[in-house]
């Protein structure tokens, strides 16, 4: 209620020109002052009146208006929304205040409402009933009024409204309160009704329907309706019908012959958003939807890249919807999930780009509100539809709001709140990103290494929170799994998220074990009882192992110089397993244990068991031949195919039957060729240029990129000397070489590399980075390696 003295405001504070834009039941963002005080309004009802009626207000909230806030001035035009009329979605009407301090509408003569009866055809699908005494409910009338509802719609969720009567809720149906038509839900009964005849429905109408519907087949309300039924049946109809009635191609009696453009075009923000995750829910729900809503998809993705569709509350509107970063996630998280990828059509891909590289950067630099799992959805949509484009100013964007104070004065950001399941599939999506762009020539941007260390962090912390909200076993492994991938590394926090993941492996699914072990060795974090620990729970599980689980685990166990009871065990498991086609081993499976049995046997972990594994796996790479791997997997069988001859395994490595050998031999040479060619272009790293350099100070002959044996192994510096006349390799540690913890220790690979140099040449010298830039301390390192040149297998590091 208004006081006099905002009353009695002169007309000329009120511009005619100014237009409030109202929505229903839905509070701005931008209230309207007059004279500094907060104006309180209330939106117009939705009730179809008779042209000149006067429309009484209902339901406060503030209006929404293309002015500044604060200003000293009051609309008297009002933007109307009719929710169920197909005619005309909008009307300009008067806006007034009435002498007893309501504000009221008069609906102009040429408003085009329509008369059609479809509002009233819509109340009685969904059981409205009306009346004066007040409502008791779906399809039934209010004492002393009339009821448009029909009896069978007692079921269905319905409301009753009346002078001094309240709303309720029907039998069977879900309260509705005080939420306009648009918010309330429907039942699958409603549903099936509207889909089986949508031609009275508004496009906004429509989406609301189906969301409606999404939401019961989501929530299980199909449950017990086996696919086949006819009721299942009727829910596919209905929502075949939707999804032509928005593309503008129904055939349902009643539809406009044609139309200026597809309903679809028409939708707003919030409209868009629900639609696509609806269309996301029904196609799993039924795949035989899949092919019209891929169109629809299409058809959604060209609307919601046009300018200021998602950023808006109405489009032509300059003000910033205060939902526009989640309606964002809502429409490519359900593109993504339809199965739409950038790559199949270009509106698809558009629409992705005018999001990543435009539309969310501009917002978060703006202060927009996001909520973090609109930032984590955004990113696994990118990543299941393929998104090609640059993630650098989204992730830039994000980082700087990650490190904003929060609104307390407290550090912590847009995510300080973030639940530990959106900060994991956040952290994973984003290495999957990183691993696409790398790929593609490019990357995440400086700001990654931001939001993955308050991403560590943050889970870190969780963990010291109620059980209710720790992370999940599946979130620590994505976590670990996605910081490995980003490079980045904590040894704290590295360390309590790995045994973390160990006291809940009760709860862990294999493949996030798997991933764990595959992390910690990516990571370069090792300590026995953690690999020993998950180990066993993944033996535990070993009924439902996977080829890849398998091969993973076994990978990670040979790159951490792990042995011991447990691998073999696992080794025992796999000589179990079909490693044929039919039991689902891929060729890069096979090639990977393979390639970490060779570097066990390298390192001296070596068993019967194991042994017994790669004969089972060389016999199945044997029989497939050379043309089911690629290049670089044949490249990983040529160590095991040295190991097989080192240690005499019973049935011999590589078969020369099928030229399985020579394939293979051919790939390694050639790869490193490639190897001592990279090399000799970029000079090596700055370790093994300060070593070359002063190691030819000191007056050796210096090759970089050398290449020894046969076989043409790759030798990074190699030094020529006439009493060696194979040479002394000099080997500078990298930073994946080196293990981070425990401190010192070399991985399985480079310890397999250097036993292979070793083979084939005099001496081998093995300096760490900060060893290589002494100068006096490598040659110190070579002069004594030449007095053992005749021991080749001796190391020595710095």
């Amino acid at each position: 209620m208004l006081s006099e003295s905002s009353r009695l405001l002169p007309s000329s504070r009120f511009p005619s020109c100014l237009q409030a834009h109202g929505a229903l039941a839905r509070c701005s963002q931008s209230p309207l002052f007059i004279q500094g005080m907060n104006l309180t309004s209330h939106i117009i009802s939705s009730r179809r009146r008779p042209a000149g009626s006067t429309l009484k207000s209902k339901g406060k909230t503030n209006h929404h208006v293309s002015s500044p806030q604060n200003a000293p001035y009051f609309p008297d035009t009002v933007h109307y929304q009719l929710p169920f009329s197909s005619r005309t979605s909008s009307l300009h009407a008067p806006f007034i205040l009435a002498s007893h301090g309501r504000f009221q509408c008069v609906v102009p003569q040429a408003s085009g409402v329509d008369d059609s009866g479809r509002e009233d055809a819509h109340d009685q699908q969904t059981g409205r009933g009306r009346g004066r005494g007040g409502g008791r409910g779906g399809g039934q009338a209010g004492r002393g009024g009339r009821g448009r509802g029909e009896q069978r719609n007692r079921q269905e969720p319905g409301r009753g409204t009346g002078k001094g009567g309240r709303a309720s809720r029907g039998r069977g149906g879900f309260p509705h309160g005080d939420k306009s038509r648009e918010e309330r839900v429907l039942s699958l009964e409603v549903c099936i009704k509207n889909g089986a005849n949508p031609a009275h429905l508004t496009p906004n109408s429509t989406v609301f329907c189906m969301y409606n519907m999404a939401k019961h087949v989501e929530m299980g309300t199909h449950r017990g309706v086996q696919h086949g039924s006819s009721k299942c049946a009727d829910v596919v109809d209905a929502a075949r019908n939707l999804i032509r009635q928005l593309l503008g191609s129904s055939s349902s009696v009643g539809a406009p012959a044609s139309a200026l453009q597809p309903p679809v075009q028409q939708l707003d923000s919030k409209h868009l958003s629900l639609l696509a995750w609806s269309l996301s829910v029904m196609v799993g729900f039924d795949e035989s939807l899949s092919a019209e809503a891929r169109q629809l998809c299409y058809a959604l993705a060209e609307r919601a890249a046009q300018p200021r569709v998602i950023r808006t509350v109405v489009p032509d509107v300059q003000d910033v919807h205060p939902e526009a970063c989640r309606n964002w996630a809502g429409v490519l998280y359900g593109l993504a999930k339809v199965g739409v990828k950038c790559s199949d059509d270009a509106r698809v891909k558009q629409v992705f780009h005018v999001c990543m590289e435009q539309e969310l950067p501009d917002l978060l630099s703006q202060g927009q509100r996001c909520l973090p799992q609109s930032i984590s959805t955004v990113a696994l949509a990118c990543v299941d539809a393929g998104y090609e484009g640059s993630m650098e100013p989204f992730i830039s964007a994000v980082a700087r709001r990650v490190g904003e104070p929060s609104m307390g004065g407290v550090g912590g950001g847009m995510m300080a709140n973030a639940a530990p399941q959106a900060w994991s599939n956040l952290i994973y999506a984003c290495a999957k990103l990183e691993q696409r762009g790398e790929q593609a020539g490019g990357g995440l941007g400086g700001g990654m290494s931001i939001i993955a260390e308050a991403g560590a962090a943050a889970m870190a912390s969780a963990l010291q929170k109620p059980v209710q909200y720790q992370p999940k076993p599946q979130e620590l492994a994505n976590t670990l799994w996605g910081l490995s991938y980003l490079g980045w590394y904590d040894a704290d926090i590295i360390e309590v998220l790995a045994h973390a993941v160990v006291e809940r492996m009760g709860s862990s699914t294999p493949q996030g074990i798997s991933n764990t072990l595959f992390a910690l060795s990516t990571l370069g974090w090792y300590d026995s009882g953690v690999y020993d620990a998950l180990l066993v729970a993944l033996l535990n599980r070993s009924d439902q192992l996977a080829p890849q689980q398998c091969s993973n685990a076994m990978y990670s166990c040979a790159v951490a110089s792990h042995g011991g009871s447990a691998v073999d065990k696992l080794a025992q498991v796999i000589s179990g397993q079909d490693v044929s086609k039919q039991g689902r081993w891929n060729t890069q499976d096979l090639n990977s244990a393979l390639y970490a049995w060779a570097v066990l046997g390298c390192i001296g972990v070596a068993s019967d068991s194991l042994n017994e594994m790669a004969q089972h796996l060389l016999r199945e790479v044997n029989n497939r031949g050379p043309a089911a791997s690629q290049a670089s997997h044949l490249r990983q069988l040529y160590p095991a195919h040295l190991e097989a001859e080192r240690v005499g395994l019973q049935g011999g490595g590589l078969s020369t039957a099928n030229g399985m050998l020579q394939a293979t031999a051919e790939q390694h040479i050639q790869g490193q060729a490639e190897l001592c060619m990279k090399v000799r272009q970029s000079g090596g790293t700055a370790g093994m240029r300060h070593a070359a350099a002063a190691l030819q100070r000191a007056g050796y002959e210096v090759e970089l990129g050398g290449r020894v044996g046969q076989d043409g192994y790759q030798a990074e510096l190699l030094v020529r000397h006439e009493g060696c006349p194979n040479g002394i390799a000099v080997d500078v540690l990298s930073g994946t070489d080196r293990f981070r913890h425990p401190p010192g220790q070399i991985s399985g690979k480079a310890r397999q590399r250097h036993a292979q140099i070793r083979q084939r040449c005099d001496g081998l010298v093995v300096l760490s980075e900060a060893a290589a830039k002494q100068p006096g301390l490598v040659v110190q390192q070579l002069d004594q390696e030449l007095w053992y040149c005749s021991s080749a297998d001796l190391i020595k590091i710095g």
